[in-house]
């Protein structure tokens, strides 16, 4: 499940998405279709596990029977689902006029999360909101992965960033 319809491409226009689709039977807009949904989407929580509880139990005490309740819980589900679009658009439009403590590094990938809403988008925009350590050291997830360290170790924020 996604926050965002799959991109639409014009592959004429936009060559930088072509791909060797004829190698494999595929047509070229399985990119962003089929392959799209079946490999590059993954389920995502609404709501947090009390909230989730709440609506469950509000529906099974209205519900008439398994059927019933499946129905309403599915026109719940998209109705929160569409709370949450809507409320992400609501807080995009507050960053866009100037509601925002954000870098511009922050919103740059606040506004990437807002366009793409993927894990990738997710993680450098959380990414984004940490600042150096009380040594001046800058996070780096390779700190915890010994095999991936460079030789140039840790990195320092320079001086007066505001990361």
């Amino acid at each position: 499940m996604s926050w965002r319809k799959p991109p639409r491409v014009n592959f004429e226009e936009q060559a930088e998405y072509r791909w060797p689709f004829w190698k494999l039977g595929l047509e070229e807009d399985d990119l962003f279709g089929d392959l799209y949904e079946r490999f590059n989407t993954a389920p995502l929580f609404i709501q947090d596990p009390d909230a989730f509880h709440h609506d469950v139990n509000e529906i099974a005490r209205q519900s008439l029977d398994k059927e019933d309740f499946y129905s309403r819980l599915q026109r719940r589900r998209d109705q929160r689902l569409d709370e949450l679009k809507d409320m992400q658009d609501k807080i995009g439009v507050f960053h866009l006029s100037g509601y925002t403590r954000l870098t511009p590094n922050q919103r740059f990938h606040r506004l990437r999360l807002q366009r793409y809403a993927s894990l990738d988008c997710l993680v450098a925009f959380c990414a984004s909101l940490l600042s150096p350590n009380e040594q001046g050291m800058m996070p780096s997830l390779g700190q915890h992965l010994p095999k991936f360290r460079t030789a140039q170790g840790p990195k320092r924020a320079p001086q007066g960033s505001s990361y």
